[in-house]
């Protein structure tokens, strides 16, 4: 898929809105004799072990948090690892406080019982 248009900074540098693509490209490495799957479709396979497989979401609305299963086949055995993936509407509007920092540009991630496990931070690079 094209890469979503640039998007420009206002006058004081500061980023207000970006274009969220619908897809992402999930990538990992095994064994290169390994069969990976990911969410039940074939992974590509690259030199040296090394996989990537791009998912669509459809984000034109709503974020996504997708869900996603990396199964691996090798020598009679398996393997999976599930997983989610947060993939934010689009497009993706920013705000700033008075310092210039964007409170909104950190999100939660929950276990099943939806307690925080962890907060990450969105870098913005300009």
């Amino acid at each position: 898929m094209a890469a979503p248009p640039p998007t420009h900074p206002n006058t004081v540098n500061e980023y207000t809105s970006r274009t969220v693509p619908g897809y992402i490209n999930l990538v990992g490495n095994d064994a290169r004799e390994t069969t990976v799957t990911v969410n039940r479709q074939a992974a590509t396979r690259q030199s040296g072990g090394a996989y990537d497989k791009e998912l669509s979401v459809n984000n034109s609305t709503s974020p996504v948090y997708l869900v996603t299963k990396v199964a691996g086949a090798r020598n009679g055995q398996t393997a999976q690892r599930l997983g989610h993936i947060f993939v934010p509407a689009t497009p993706e509007t920013y705000s700033y406080d008075t310092d210039g920092e964007s409170p909104l540009r950190r999100r939660w991630t929950y276990d099943g019982r939806r307690r925080p496990l962890f907060q990450w931070r969105q870098i913005q690079h300009h």
